[in-house]
């Protein structure tokens, strides 16, 4: 079993992860979910646009020891954007 192969190793690089993600002040981390196995990250949920969805896999990229991200989200057409915004904003300024 190598040093990646660990499953501390990974459960690490899931916390450091979802920080990331939920840190990222234009980023919605609200309906993501991260699993890590081997080093390769698996982002499982909804985002509400194009950039979401990059932005999400950029910033699991930057984690170290992440060898790969598989994207598993789904783009949603529609709901409810008073909701999303409101939570962008209540995490803008540093209510989480």
């Amino acid at each position: 079993m190598g040093v990646m192969d660990h499953p501390v190793v990974d459960d690490k690089m899931k916390q450091q992860v979802q920080e990331a993600l939920h840190s990222d002040a234009f980023f919605y981390d609200e309906h993501v979910t991260v699993t890590i196995k081997d080093g390769v990250a698996t982002l499982r949920g909804i985002v509400f646009d194009d950039w979401d969805l990059r932005q999400a896999m950029r910033i699991a990229r930057k984690i170290p020891g992440v060898r790969r991200v598989v994207n598993d989200l789904e783009l949603s057409q529609g709901g409810d954007w008073r909701w999303y915004l409101g939570g962008l904003l209540y995490r803008r300024h540093g209510r989480t």
